[in-house]
């Protein structure tokens, strides 16, 4: 399978499945593509819990039975809500011309960051080793495996000795099992051509759709499909999204980033188009349940949208609309709930993440409002989408469009709180809304880019109209078609241009990680001699939790007694995986270890350099050559495999 093959498959299982639903909710066809994703992922969603309570598998069958189903209930659901069809504003949609207009700007700015992920990923076969490449790959191959999806059922991969309940959002995993299923891919091609998909396809359709929900109602069509256009194409220029975050291995929070926009917007159409809450439900779904995080974004447009435009310019009226909204959040509410118990499980592990930079809080507050804080700090300011950012930025204050910027604001304040902690009652809840993102700079930078990328595009279009104005003035003749041809140009001449000025860096970004460094073709072929041994497949692996030899489970099917990285310090419930972890080669002469080996069902050990940067490894593995406890019986210079034999002393 190529690469661009790969990822149009993708592609397709991630758009089409929500884009039927949408169609049969009488969605035209440009706005059911553009929240497809999110619908998708919210089918995906509404089954995995409930399968997963019940025991049912999660493949590619019961995902066509679930699409049936909700295709089902969308189609009864219009049938009994047509009587509150909104016919007259549902003929105020966008009209072929500015459709296809958005629609060319989408898939240049696809085209530019496709063009950045085929030449940074020559090598996009091979196994990354970014942080949590490995976790995601396993629960798509644990998934394929045994057909469990639900995200309340996660710790029966990572917590290998007690299986103690873990919740970890396996919406994004789950898409990608099907894929895999489907294709043939293994776990790890699937993982990766599901993250390319949505880092190319996203982000672009997200900035087209944000840009034209923010001045639809300010200018004519054709000025907000031009500036939508725009920012579509230029959307794949931005560092933060996608390429800092595909870097980071931070898939699920990518994917559900991309679709938040499309959420907000979907939810806050419905207030005129009432029929439309059951799709604004299903999305909310989705997101949520890709990473909560996107969630939160999404609820933070629709709260400033609300705070700084409906509430002044109600849209059926002040209480009506609240309303709606709470027909649109208590359902959903309802539907994540398990998710969302979940999650208060795991609270103070969010709380307890912090980002600290001690440079004060002036030098934070210019990192934040330049996108330049912790990882994007390794790269020149991007000067050019800045200032185009902030020429978008007064037009959009000269259009009285204000929540975009109040939005933005907080996430700057955020950002230095998360750089430079506030003290007082400010800090506190600055702290608690900063917790909803990890206190993570490289988070709040994240949905910052949303902004800006819209920003940038209205610029872009605007600056180019008005040169093109003045052309016109002082040619005074020439068709208006030719003139509008001119402006169309000179965005694409723009857009191209610093797409391709800042294309090194994303393709840098894209292929960094690709690297065959943690894991490589000696690592490969001692997975592949461990299998063949006897009982390999049947007893637990022992391995550190620092080297790459958790991907063991993604690529060869063995069952690694660490599924992720968790270090510096042993994390997880499991006394006798932490009895190995730290003693294993004190075999000789501690007991315990020998009590652990049989609890886990160990046979053999596996152990690999390098280990991640700045990791070592852990205790119990240093010294294995030294006990009589077990024998190496397998050395290629760089993986090692050892026997137990305690049990003949």
């Amino acid at each position: 399978m190529s690469l661009g093959f790969g990822v149009l498959i993708a592609l397709l299982l991630l758009v089409f499945p929500g884009a039927i639903i949408a169609r049969v909710g009488r969605l035209t066809w440009p706005t059911a593509v553009a929240v497809g994703p999110a619908l998708t992922y919210g089918i995906v969603a509404l089954a995995i819990v409930p399968f997963g309570a019940l025991g049912l598998p999660w493949n590619a069958w019961t995902a066509l039975f679930a699409l049936a189903v909700v295709t089902a209930v969308a189609f009864c659901l219009r049938i009994a809500l047509a009587r509150v069809r909104d016919v007259d504003a549902e003929a105020l949609a966008a009209t072929r011309g500015p459709a296809l207009v958005v629609a060319a700007g989408v898939l240049l700015g696809a085209l530019l960051i496709g063009l950045a992920a085929l030449r940074g990923m020559p090598n996009w076969q091979s196994i990354p080793s970014n942080w949590d490449s490995v976790w995601h790959a396993n629960t798509i191959r644990f998934i394929v495996d045994t057909g469990q999806a639900s995200p309340t059922h996660m710790g029966e991969l990572r917590n290998v000795e007690t299986h103690e309940a873990l919740y970890y959002p396996s919406t994004f995993h789950a898409l990608a099992a099907v894929f895999s299923q489907l294709s043939g891919a293994a776990p790890t091609t699937a993982y990766t051509l599901n993250s390319l998909a949505a880092a190319i396809w996203l982000f672009p359709v997200s900035a087209a759709t944000l840009t034209w929900q923010l001045l639809r109602t300010r200018t004519d069509e054709w000025r907000t499909a031009g500036s939508s256009a725009s920012a579509a194409a230029l959307s794949g220029s931005f560092t933060a999204l996608p390429y800092i975050e595909f870097d980071t291995a931070s898939m699920p929070n990518l994917a559900a980033y991309g679709i938040a926009v499309p959420t907000m917007v979907l939810v806050v159409s419905a207030l005129r188009h009432r029929d439309r809450i059951p799709l604004a439900v299903l999305a909310l779904l989705g997101v949520f349940s890709v990473h909560i995080t996107g969630g939160v974004v999404a609820v933070l447009f629709v709260a400033g949208w609300w705070m700084f435009e409906a509430l002044w310019h109600p849209v059926r009226g002040r209480l009506a609309d609240f309303v709606n909204l709470l027909v649109i959040a208590v359902p959903t509410v309802v539907l994540l709930l398990p998710q969302f118990l979940g999650v208060l499980q795991q609270a103070e592990i969010i709380v307890g993440h912090a980002f600290v930079t001690h440079e004060g809080k002036k030098r934070a507050l210019i990192d934040a409002v330049v996108q330049h804080t912790r990882h994007l700090n390794d790269f020149p300011i991007q000067w050019v989408l800045i200032i185009l950012a902030a020429i978008g930025a007064i037009v959009l204050v000269v259009r009285r469009v204000w929540w975009p910027l109040a939005v933005w604001l907080l996430l700057v304040v955020s950002i230095v709180h998360s750089s430079a902690p506030f003290g007082g009652p400010i800090g506190a809840l600055t702290g608690k809304f900063s917790d909803l993102f990890y206190s993570d700079p490289r988070r709040l930078s994240g949905v910052i880019t949303m902004l800006l990328t819209a920003a940038v595009g209205i610029a872009v279009f605007t600056l180019a109209s008005a040169a093109v104005a003045g052309a016109r003035r002082m040619v005074d003749k020439g068709r208006p078609r030719a003139w509008n041809a001119a402006t169309a140009a000179i965005v694409v001449a723009v857009s191209i241009g610093i797409g391709l000025a800042y294309l090194p860096r994303a393709q840098f970004l894209f292929g960094e990680k690709y690297d065959r460094v943690m894991v490589d073709s000696k690592d490969l072929e001692a997975w592949a001699y461990l299998a063949k041994l006897p009982g390999a497949r049947d007893t637990l692996i022992g391995d550190a939790n620092t080297d790459g030899t958790a991907w063991m489970y993604a690529v060869a099917g063995l069952h690694p007694l660490w599924t992720h990285y968790d270090y510096p310090v042993q994390q997880g419930p499991g006394y006798h995986r932490f009895i190995f972890w730290a003693y294993a080669d004190d075999a000789d002469s501690d007991p315990r270890v020998a009590e652990a080996v049989k609890a886990l069902n160990i046979r053999y050990v596996v152990t690999s350099t390098p280990v991640v940067r700045g990791f070592v490894m852990p205790d119990g593995l240093v010294s294995l050559d030294r006990s009589r406890s077990w024998e190496k019986i397998y050395d290629n210079g760089e993986a090692r495999i050892y026997e137990w034999r305690g049990d003949e002393r």
